[in-house]
């Protein structure tokens, strides 16, 4: 059974809790299939997951999420393949959603595109294209989603990651999306908040997280240690369904955080000199 067991949804403690009843009626949306996959099995969590948006072009992975949200509680399981990077296509994964379940309760924005992990050596084309995907069609899905949220009462679940809180090398051009994300997110929670919106906004902040396509950039590279995808999915579910404004997983990536407010240099000397195996 994971550490976060469902509970009875209420305040004990100043903490939020949630049922597997809150979750398992609600129409949740991720834009993208990593976050249904990596859920763990747990007899007391069933969920709504009945549709995901696929990448273009690649459906191979398609037969194994739509099996696992249908063994996880779906009453069935649909999927629109789109390009992220398009103008039309992240409206297009929104307005399928709103026909096909007539309506949103959750919208888990988890989509990202392929980025290496390595020096920048001045592409701009693929910077503006990682643009594209990683933040535009964020905030583009998250408007079209809105009114439905609104009526729903529902939550926008923002998945972001430690790199937009602090700079890192080898991941300039993802590191910028991410900062885009969580200036462009932050504010629209105030703005939210002061016109009484029922709308809640969760940013979640991981580290590094052992997914396949993240261990086979990094593997060899970096020494900093990589957690559990499924963890960080049933905590990124969570922080949606009690209306959590900052997530953190790892835990400790608060701590990283703090420490490099309080003390820059020192972050900065142990980035450049003990968290990377680089030779000019």
């Amino acid at each position: 059974m994971p550490a976060l067991e469902p509970r009875l949804l209420s305040r004990q403690g100043g903490r939020k809790f949630y049922s597997s009843e809150s979750l398992s009626s609600k129409n949740i949306v991720p834009s993208s299939p990593r976050v249904t996959p990596k859920l763990p099995t747990c007899p007391n969590l069933t969920l709504s997951c009945q549709l995901f948006q696929a990448p273009s072009g690649d459906l191979s992975g398609v037969p194994k999420v739509t099996e696992k949200c249908l063994s996880l509680g779906a009453q069935k399981a649909l999927y629109i393949a789109a390009d992220m990077a398009s103008e039309s296509d992240p409206d297009k994964v929104v307005d399928f959603a709103l026909e096909k379940l007539g309506g949103l309760d959750y919208l888990v924005l988890n989509h990202i595109g392929p980025t290496p992990f390595a020096m920048w050596e001045g592409d701009m084309e693929h910077t503006r294209w990682l643009m594209k995907v990683n933040f535009f069609s964020y905030i583009q899905m998250a408007w079209r989603a809105l009114p439905s949220l609104e009526q729903s009462k529902g939550s926008l679940v923002v998945v972001s990651s430690l790199l937009a809180k602090m700079t890192n090398p080898f991941t300039l051009p993802y590191s910028s999306t991410k900062f885009a994300l969580n200036g462009f997110f932050g504010s629209l929670h105030h703005e939210l908040a002061m016109k009484k919106s029922n709308v809640s906004i969760s940013i979640c902040t991981l580290g590094l997280i052992d997914t396949e396509s993240a261990m086979d950039k990094v593997r060899g590279v970096t020494k900093i240690p990589a957690y559990p995808a499924t963890e960080a999915a049933l905590n990124i579910i969570i922080a949606g369904a009690t209306r959590q404004l900052d997530l953190y997983y790892p835990w400790f990536t608060q701590v990283v955080h703090i420490m490099k407010e309080l003390f820059p240099w020192a972050t900065n000397y142990v980035i450049q000199n003990y968290s990377y195996n680089y030779n000019p």
